[in-house]
């Protein structure tokens, strides 16, 4: 028995006779195929495709017509528009090496997207689609970064014998040519035109015949694909498909209504009186994915707006379980004996308090609370979620303990990366990486929420110092700047952190250069396209372009994104 994820839950794929990988047979397509196409998968991209692929099918319907033509950009288009929630709204790592969640972080910051914590609609899923399908139209480059591979990779089951012995570099055309001959006793899943792929009726019948099951089967796959690389997040089956609606918190907020009318508690942030509160969710609802008693805290509703989607200052944590004690003690006052366990249920089983008499022990339970919530607050953090949050009665907005650094030599492991990004001299950004990864030590570690970053880190991230004036106005002399390691997608106008043998920027002398990137290419029939001419332009009009010429193309790498100036 395999658990599937549909749009309406978990639900069980059975075990039956004449079922490949549980899925329904058919005499006439070769199912066996079909259900090992997420073999030996290391990245997101087929389990993307497939997803986006059977939502095109799902919004077609029945037809009479041989085949179903869907778009590579469609395709592209519901591939990042399936990875964004996971990604960007859950904060869930798609893997270290995943080109598809840096294309979304380019789109992001191409188009300001703002990510805003709050309940998603079936307009915010629209205009999602809209902007995406807006961008890709106008950055072509990255719908070739996104299906450079997949589409046909995916098919690799399909002709196994075939392609024994096939370079890798020419299996691509191999699938392209086989799928498009059409055998009829192996029927592809789909074959090629230059802007398309076409879907077999009999498959696509089979899949609208079966599409519940299919679903559910391929959302498994991608569950367990973000499990595995998420292992310590919790609910990720909750994290993989937009949550349109959230489960009311009546029976909570009448819970603490009912406290409250009993205890003159006040906000644990801004310490005001609770006449008008608000339910917040110390670990961000986003995170935890439930509406469990011991993660909600009433707040004053300012506090509650400015606290957002970030995880708040582990200062507060103790005030957080004093009044957490307080409510558990008067509920017990309060409700009969049956309905006060039933609200502490949760209490038990996710803190690991072993009975309700020690619910009454102080200690006992502020220490099962620090237990479950530090480790779960570190999580987040490391995923992505903005630490050390404040209430700011002033302007009320989120500030960082002013006691912290912002540049420091000595953090903990766990910080790396998640609230801590490393500081490298240029020079040493420049000419000591490989396959996206720096081999030496930074100088320093910078304290990304001191300088107002609220945005997603990840370990391609760095920070260097940009002295000169060459890219003046957008980078000013000596400023502090966020780079990513691996262009992906189109560089045309994006700056870039380049490094060449020899001297490159001879207004510097030095080896490398910040630029805005543009080139020229030329097709060859035989080789594919080659650059004609690579230009490295400053923003500043007082400087010259540096031109690259072909000859020194193999001596000349584009080593990082520049992606802003930070606020030091």
């Amino acid at each position: 028995m395999i658990l599937g994820v549909a749009s309406g839950g978990l639900f069980q794929i059975r075990q039956t006779t004449g079922m490949n990988n549980n899925l329904p047979n058919n005499p006439f397509l070769n199912i066996s195929a079909f259900s090992r196409m997420f073999e030996r998968t290391s990245t997101s991209y087929k389990f993307l495709f497939f997803l986006s692929l059977i939502q095109k099918i799902k919004e077609i319907g029945k037809s009479d017509s041989a085949s179903t033509e869907i778009t590579y950009v469609d395709l592209a288009v519901g591939m990042l528009s399936i990875a964004w929630f996971p990604h960007q709204y859950f904060r869930l790592s798609l893997g270290v090496q995943d080109q598809c969640a840096n294309i979304l972080g380019i789109f992001v910051r191409e188009r300001k997207i703002i990510f805003e914590a709050g309940p998603i609609t079936s307009t915010t899923i629209g205009q999602l689609r809209m902007e995406l399908f807006d961008w890709l139209n106008m950055s072509r480059n990255n719908i070739g970064s996104l299906l450079n591979h997949v589409p046909y990779r995916l098919l690799t089951p399909f002709y196994v014998n075939e392609l024994k012995g096939i370079q890798e570099n020419k299996k691509n055309r191999k699938i392209i040519e086989l799928a498009n001959k059409q055998n009829l006793e192996n029927i592809p899943l789909y074959s090629f035109t230059d802007k398309s792929i076409k879907v077999d009726a009999s498959w696509r019948e089979y899949m609208q015949n079966n599409m519940p099951v299919i679903e559910g089967w391929a959302k498994w796959y991608w569950c367990d694909y973000l499990q595995n690389r998420n292992p310590s997040v919790p609910s990720i089956p909750k994290k993989i498909l937009p949550i349109l609606s959230r489960v009311a918190m009546t029976s909570e907020t009448q819970y603490w209504i009912n406290i409250l009318k009993h205890k003159g508690l006040k906000c644990i942030y801004s310490k005001n009186s609770l006449d008008d509160f608000a339910l917040d969710h110390f670990l961000p609802w986003t995170f935890v994915t439930h509406n469990q008693l011991w993660n909600l805290i009433p707040v004053s509703s300012s506090a509650n707006s400015s606290k957002s989607n970030n995880l708040p200052s582990l200062s507060y944590l103790d005030g957080f379980i004093e009044e957490q004690f307080i409510a558990i003690q008067t509920a017990k006052e309060i409700y009969t004996e049956k309905k006060w366990q039933k609200f502490m249920q949760t209490y038990l089983s996710d803190l690991h308090i072993e009975s309700y008499e020690d619910l009454s022990d102080q200690s006992i339970v502020s220490s099962a609370f620090k237990s479950t919530i530090k480790p779960l607050h570190e999580i987040a953090s490391f995923n992505g979620f903005s630490s050390g949050w404040v209430y700011h009665e002033n302007n009320k907005v989120q500030v960082v303990e002013a006691e912290q650094p912002v540049f420091t030599e000595n953090i903990k492991e766990s910080d790396k990366f998640s609230s801590f990004l490393p500081l490298y001299p240029i020079e040493v950004a420049a000419g000591n990486f490989e396959d996206s990864e720096i081999y030496a030590e930074p100088s320093s570690w910078l304290n990304m929420p001191m300088v107002n970053y609220t945005g997603v880190l990840t370990k391609d991230f760095f920070i260097a110092q940009i002295k000169g004036y060459s890219m003046e106005p957008t980078i000013p002399d000596g400023s502090y700047c966020l780079f990513q390691y691996g262009v992906v997608g189109s560089r045309s106008n994006r700056i870039v952190l380049v490094k060449k043998d020899g001297v490159i920027d001879p207004d510097m002398q030095t080896s490398f250069t910040v630029k805005r990137y543009f080139s020229e290419k030329i097709t060859d029939p035989e080789n594919g396209w080659t650059h004609s001419k690579i230009e490295l332009r400053p923003d500043n009009p007082e400087y010259d372009t540096i031109e690259i010429k072909e000859e020194d193309a193999d001596s000349f790498v584009v080593a990082a994104e520049f992606i802003q100036v930070l606020e030091i």
